[in-house]
């Protein structure tokens, strides 16, 4: 990722497939990805299998896409320790006020990823704790409780929530892709900070290519109305021949140099168009 930010990327793009990890690590790539997005990088998680910390990570990209059997969730914190890895809850039910304070702590983290990202932090805690609840509502999106005969129950009091890549795109989370490289592709099309370089750009052309083919049309208008030079013969004497020879010349050096000033304008314009 800084490496990509000192090249000046403007997309950072992760291909997440991972059953999870550590939570310090967790949160640090967290924080990283958090820190580019309010630096106005665009952040893209590509979700082959984001389990556990993999799923937690993905809520700090701002952008989803999904591949074929995807699934994002069930992260609740589990402890490894001699007698093998045991959930969060079991470990401390001795001490619930320790219990209640790390779980406090961490899911915060969770949840302001969301909020940054514009997701409901009602995700975060389906996917961290059992004793959570969700429901999905058309029209009024994820909710602790059914509001309505049209609520989908995604997540109740027994279970931990793990969406699919079908329900990630049904409910607006994600965009499928079939593959990798379709992903890529269409991430690829759609860059909001270049298309508004590019807009800016158009709009700057536009500009000079007006202001060029007005400039030319009034040096075509100031030479259709020059007089011509004339053979510069007069009636009189030699003084008279010599200073009607002259004024030809220079009535004749006058409309060549304004045809010069408008080939150039010309050679200007053509070249703008060549290269915008």
């Amino acid at each position: 990722m800084e490496m990509a930010e000192k090249a000046g990327s403007r997309t950072i793009v992760l291909h997440v497939n991972s059953p999870g990890g550590r939570v310090d690590t967790k949160e640090s790539i967290m924080r990283e990805l958090l820190v580019a997005n309010a630096k106005g990088i665009r952040t893209v998680a590509i979700i082959e299998d984001a389990g556990s910390a993999g799923a937690l990570i993905s809520l700090a990209c701002s952008e989803w896409y999904v591949l074929p059997g995807a699934r994002l969730g069930a992260a609740a914190t589990v402890l490894s320790g001699p007698l093998g890895t045991v959930s969060f809850d079991e470990a401390l039910k001795g001490d619930p006020t320790l219990a209640a304070k790390y779980k406090s702590f961490e899911s915060a983290a969770d949840e302001e990823a969301c909020r940054a990202t514009g997701r409901s932090t009602d995700l975060a805690l389906a996917m961290k704790h059992k004793d959570a609840t969700l429901f999905f509502t058309p029209g009024r999106g994820f909710s602790r409780q059914r509001l309505g005969e049209s609520s989908i129950e995604l997540d109740n009091k027994e279970s931990i929530l793990t969406l699919t890549a079908t329900q990630l795109a049904q409910f607006g989370l994600a965009k499928p892709a079939a593959s990798l490289d379709e992903a890529m592709k269409e991430i690829g099309k759609f860059d909001p900070e270049l298309t508004k370089k590019l807009k800016s750009g158009m709009t700057r052309t536009c500009d000079k290519l007006k202001k060029l083919l007005e400039v030319t049309d009034r040096l075509i208008d100031d030479y259709n109305k020059m007089p011509a030079g004339g053979s510069g013969r007069g009636f009189g004497g030699g003084n008279s021949r010599d200073a009607g020879k002259q004024a030809g010349s220079a009535r004749e050096a006058a409309r060549e140099s304004k045809l010069g000033q408008i080939n150039k304008k010309i050679r200007d314009i053509l070249e703008l168009l060549e290269n915008p």
